[in-house]
C-alpha cells in the first residue's frame, strides 16, 4: 500500500496552476486553468476569512469553503483532463489515424500534423542538450511552433 501525499498549502497549488497557465497553448487548456485559479483564489479566501470569523459566522463560512473545495476538485479534474499528451504518443496517435484516412484533404491535414509534431520533437530533444542563450532560442521557436 502506497503513502498517501500530504496535501498541498492553497498557496502552493495557485501559483502552481499560474504556472501551467503561464506555459498553456490551447485555448481550451488556458480557459480551464483560468476557472481553477479562479476556484482556488475563492478558497483561498475563504480560508482566510475563516481565521478572522466568528462563531456564528464560522458555520456559515464553512459551508461556503466545503462548497468551494468540491467544486475546485471538479474544475481541477476538467483541467488535468486538457494536459497535453506527451509528443511520441501524439505522433503515434496520428501515423494511426493516417494509416486509416481514405479521404485526400484529410490525409493531407494529417500529413501537416505529422510533419508539425515531428518537428516539435526534434526541438525538444535539441533542448534537453541545450545551454544558456541557444536553450532560449530553441525556446521561442518551440513556441512558434506550437501556436
Amino acid at each position: 500500500m502506497r503513502a498517501k501525499k500530504a496535501p498541498k498549502h492553497i498557496s502552493v497549488k495557485i501559483s502552481l496552476i499560474r504556472k501551467a497557465l503561464k506555459n498553456a497553448v490551447t485555448p481550451a487548456r488556458r480557459a480551464a486553468l483560468k476557472k481553477q485559479l479562479k476556484a482556488a483564489k475563492k478558497v483561498a479566501a475563504l480560508k482566510k476569512a475563516l481565521k478572522k470569523a466568528d462563531s456564528y459566522q464560522r458555520e456559515e463560512i464553512l459551508k461556503k469553503l466545503s462548497i468551494a473545495k468540491r467544486y475546485l476538485k471538479k474544475v481541477a479534474a476538467k483541467a488535468a483532463a486538457t494536459r497535453p499528451k506527451p509528443i511520441r504518443a501524439r505522433i503515434a496517435a496520428v501515423k494511426a489515424k493516417l494509416a486509416r484516412a481514405k479521404n485526400p484533404v484529410r490525409r493531407a491535414l494529417l500529413k501537416k500534423q505529422l510533419k508539425l509534431a515531428k518537428k516539435v520533437a526534434a526541438l525538444k530533444k535539441s533542448l534537453r542538450n541545450a545551454r544558456g542563450e541557444a536553450r532560449q532560442e530553441i525556446k521561442a521557436r518551440l513556441l512558434s511552433v506550437r501556436k
